[in-house]
Order: C-alpha cells, then structure tokens, then sequence
C-alpha cells in the first residue's frame, strides 16, 4: 500500500491558553539534560525538549471518543501510528485539524531527527479485526531523547518476536490500558512490558468521561483499568504533563498516569 507524507496548510492562529503559557515556562527552564512529556488525551502526547516539540497520534474532533481536540495544541513534527481518527486527526476522513502551517505529518516507518530528538519508526500491524481498510498497517514509533528510549505502540496488536528484535531496549512505554482491553489483552500488555523492558508505562487509549460529560462515549472503549495497575507500582498526577531525565527512569516497573489536558 503506498504510504504517504503530509504536509498541513495554515488554518488560522488562537490565543494561548493558560496551560500552554505554564509548560512554555517550564521548557524555557530545562536543563540540559531534561525534557517534557505532555498527555493531551486518548493515544495523544507530546514530548517537549528546549527548543522543539514532537506530537503523537492527535485525535480528530467529537470523532468517536466524543470530545474536540485543544486548540491551542502544536509541534515542530506530527507523528501517526495509523490513519484511524483518533490517532491521525482526522485527516483520512477529510478533516482539517487546526495546526500551524507546513507542520510535518508522518506515518512512514523510518528514521527521522527533529532537533536533537531521534524518531524510528518500525512497521508494526494493528490488533485485530481492526484497521482491514488500511491492510492493518500501524508504526510503532521509538522517540530517542536525552539518552531515553520512548515506544509509542499505537494500536498495535501482540509484539511478535520479529518486531521485538528490531526495538531497542526502551526505558518508557506508553500502552492502552482499558477496561474493556480494546486493543490488548492482559496477557498481551504484560508481554509488552517484560519483552521491551520499559520500566515506565504511559496509560494510554481509555474513556475520559469527565472533559465532555454530556456527549455520548464510545461503548467499545474502557475507563482507565486502574485495578490492573494496582497490581504493580502506580504514580497518579494532577498535571498533565512531566519534567524528567534519564535518571528519573524507575528501576522496577511503574504505571504513571497523567492528567488529560484541561481546555482553560
């Protein structure tokens, strides 16, 4: 199937919320060996260093998930594990997200350097029965960023051993983690995290009912499994997003929930 790179034209500019203002403050401030990783929502992050932003799998619109993307929300670089909704903003379904002009938008598997972040992506395949409309085609993107390795999974099925032997070892792994296990099983996740050895997990891909209470949610998508934590170490934030270096990296393995982004 042939895959292509995007390139997004000029919408229109809106004032910078509060929040933005807050974690422009805080990279302003990073040390050398510092960065930001920033969960917007859904399977959406973006990872921050002193002078350039990357974004993951941004989602479309009241699309599904039920609620609109931030928008004051951008990057230097745009990086999509697949063409579903929630994960490229709706740009297959005709779309237009509002990000600033000729933003870079990627979905092809291969090595990219925005600044002195390292991006690989390794041609994955979505869980199953989803995604046949696209040959089930998901990249599985490896985020290299002041000596940390950072795995974004997407809706990638169960790691198969010739996938894990390309990956390199990752310290930070950001998963689906719902009730309902949508994408991965129990048994699944727990492969993932032993198999890469990622010591830090980003929950990732679960119902947030509480930023649009009164707009319908999807019956296929779980809360957060939070009882499925419990079972190992978890740290809960109030923030939605996170100063960190490479030393920061726990040595045994720890669920760190996030706050979503609150439009302000």
């Amino acid at each position: 199937m042939k895959r292509i790179q995007f390139i997004l034209p000029l919408v229109f500019f809106l004032p910078i919320s509060t929040l933005a203002q807050d974690i422009e403050k805080d990279r302003n401030e990073l040390r050398p060996d510092e960065f930001i990783i920033e969960y917007i929502a859904h399977a959406c992050f973006r990872i921050h260093t002193s002078d350039k932003t990357i974004m993951l799998d941004p989602y479309a619109d009241k699309v599904w998930i039920g609620y609109s993307f931030p928008k004051d929300i951008a990057a230097d670089t745009i990086f999509i594990t697949h063409p579903h909704y929630d994960h490229d903003g709706g740009i297959h379904l005709g779309h237009r997200p509002e990000w600033i002009e000729d933003t870079p938008f990627i979905m092809i598997p291969k090595k990219y350097t925005v600044g002195d972040m390292t991006v690989t992506g390794y041609a994955g395949k979505h869980s199953e029965p989803y995604g046949k409309e696209f040959n089930a085609m998901n990249t599985i993107w490896i985020v290299n960023v002041k000596g940390v390795n950072i795995g974004h999974v997407g809706d990638n099925g169960p790691l198969t051993d010739s996938i894990a032997s390309l990956l390199p070892p990752l310290d930070v792994l950001m998963l689906p983690l719902d009730t309902q296990h949508h994408i991965l099983s129990i048994e699944e996740l727990e492969h993932w995290q032993t198999r890469t050895g990622a010591k830090m997990i980003f929950p990732m891909h679960y119902r947030i009912d509480d930023i649009d209470p009164e707009t319908p949610k999807p019956k296929g998508l779980g809360q957060l499994d939070v009882p499925l934590m419990k079972k190992g170490h978890m740290k809960q934030f109030d923030s939605h997003y996170l100063k960190m270096k490479k030393s920061d990296v726990p040595t045994s393995m720890t669920y760190y929930v996030l706050d979503h982004y609150r439009n302000n």
